[in-house]
């Protein structure tokens, strides 16, 4: 996997575009390229600047500019019926006496979808999404439930999903991970915007994408990667490219962090006990899981 970094203003969308120009220049079907973005507003943008630029239909052209929420449900083949939806998290509240109104609908991005969960559903989806157990979790946290309780949630959820054959947005990337290696397409090119807030089930999403394309770039900004999901770093072990010139971040900044990026020394992010969960619920939140 090829990596790009640089801050905002610097080109780095652009630059992945001029990939896809090459890329067609030298043969390779629109098919056969994929532009993943974390956002549906990403992936939709870039969608549009690429069929503006390339002359593209962009439905019948470019099945794969979508985010990897849209790509896990295209290719595992679930519909709409089967996606959980408001009215099964309301029933799902009766059943268990737990305040679970203002969940997500099946036609939500999930970024909307995760800010909508209630406290305690979106501690469930954090350590699924981070790949860590619940109880780590939990007591990485404020939540004002208990053990008991928030196991209990955690237990009914999955029987109701398992019995009414329903599935939840982090599903969707549990199952793409399990049948990945199968039903993913062989790409020509592949490319990843806004890695850097990607989740580590994610990167495992990445990882196999990047076993799937004969090419594969990526980009992001190395100290969110390396602060705020150290998970992801196995996978930019070596930069590839840094594009310091920005027209938003101030020179000084710029010039740190590109000397830090040079070195490598970024520090680890450091655990602790009561700001993980807060942390990673205001990056998804800003930044969002789109499909």
């Amino acid at each position: 996997m090829f990596r790009i970094f640089g801050p905002p203003g610097t080109g780095k969308t652009t630059t992945l575009l001029d990939l896809v120009d090459k890329a067609l220049e030298n043969g390779a079907a629109p098919t056969e390229i994929a532009f993943l973005a974390f956002t549906r507003k990403a992936a939709t943008e870039a969608r549009e600047r690429a069929s503006q630029r390339f002359g593209l239909d962009p439905r019948r052209d470019l099945p794969y500019f979508r985010t990897l929420h849209s790509l896990a449900f295209r290719l595992t083949g679930l519909t709409t019926e089967q996606l959980m939806s408001g009215e099964h998290y309301k029933e799902l509240e009766k059943r268990t006496g737990f305040e679970l109104t203002g969940s997500s609908r099946a036609d939500e991005e999930a970024t909307t979808a995760i800010k909508k969960e209630a406290e305690i559903l979106r501690l469930i989806t954090l350590s699924r999404l981070k790949r860590t157990p619940l109880r780590v979790e939990y007591h990485g946290t404020r939540i004002k439930h208990t053990w008991t309780e928030v196991d209990y949630l955690a237990r009914a959820l999955e029987k109701y999903k398992k019995t009414n054959g329903l599935f939840d947005y982090t599903d969707m990337l549990e199952l793409f991970v399990q049948k990945g290696p199968q039903i993913c397409p062989h790409f020509e090119l592949c490319l990843l915007d806004e890695a850097q807030d990607l989740s580590p089930i994610q990167w495992e999403i990445a990882n196999i994408l990047d076993n799937k394309s004969e090419k594969m770039y990526s980009r992001a900004l190395r100290l969110s990667i390396s602060l705020i999901f150290p998970a992801g770093l196995k996978f930019w072990n070596r930069v590839t490219g840094f594009r310091p010139q920005s027209t938003r971040w101030p020179r000084t900044f710029l010039a740190v962090s590109a000397g830090a990026i040079r070195k490598n020394t970024f520090p680890e992010r450091k655990k602790v006990r009561c700001n993980a969960f807060s942390r990673w619920s205001s990056s998804i939140s800003a930044g969002g899981t789109g499909w």
